[in-house]
């Protein structure tokens, strides 16, 4: 965790944006979060909204499942919170490549100065590509917090922190990091005992049989595999 600046916007609905080559758990695993906070966050209501290019038609994730958001680009209702996934593949490489990618005139179009703008893993490429990270400290999955690095005015936080929350910023690390990164969002927004509702109703209590889950703690044998 590394926290600047908590932001302390009201937030009635978020938006969880897919593209081609998203990764699933990028997206299940803080869906699911956002899912319950909507569920149980009573006194103040939140909407969550599943966005894709264009409204029924099937997005395809990295992983080769289908997803077929309700609402599209063009089409979605103000949104107070957006969350970018990462990804791999092919059209996440066209993605990334090209800034005429329909993503970044969504993002354009959508976020001003109150938005609290969120991403996982290898999102925050976006993000940063859209020029939404200048100026702001974030993270991103290990392998890749070098390229991050690159983009002008952005700060990438040192270590492997699993979410890092800066003002109207807040960037997950990799992949699974999604999870932790959705909780606190909750708590920024809700307060600690909804986040704390939510974590007990999805069981989430992570132990995993292994400690290898950032280089900091991953043998040399594990890492070497990996980035050779």
């Amino acid at each position: 965790m590394f926290k600047i600046n908590v932001s302390t916007t009201e937030v009635t609905s978020i938006g969880v944006i897919l593209f081609d080559d998203f990764d699933s758990l990028d997206v299940a695993g803080p869906n699911q979060v956002f899912y319950w906070l909507s569920q149980l966050s009573k006194a103040k209501p939140v909407k969550l909204y599943l966005i894709g290019p264009r409204k029924n038609e099937l997005v395809n994730s990295m992983e080769g499942m289908q997803w077929t958001p309700k609402i599209g680009y063009d089409d979605a209702p103000k949104l107070d919170l957006i969350f970018i996934p990462g990804g791999y593949g092919p059209e996440w490489d066209k993605l990334l490549a090209n800034t005429d990618h329909p993503v970044y005139a969504f993002l354009k179009s959508r976020v001003n100065k109150d938005t609290l703008v969120c991403s996982v893993c290898v999102g925050a490429l976006v993000l940063a590509n859209a020029g939404l990270l200048k100026g702001y400290n974030c993270t991103t999955h290990w392998a890749l917090k070098k390229q991050l690095a690159l983009y002008p005015g952005v700060t990438v936080a040192p270590g492997f922190p699993r979410y890092v929350i800066d003002g109207k910023r807040i960037t997950g690390g990799g992949i699974s990091s999604g999870m932790d990164e959705a909780l606190a969002i909750v708590e920024v927004l809700r307060g600690a005992e909804i986040a704390k509702q939510v974590q007990l109703m999805m069981q989430y209590a992570p132990n995993p049989p292994f400690n290898s889950g950032d280089p900091s703690v991953a043998s040399a044998a594990t890492l070497y595999a990996l980035t050779n």
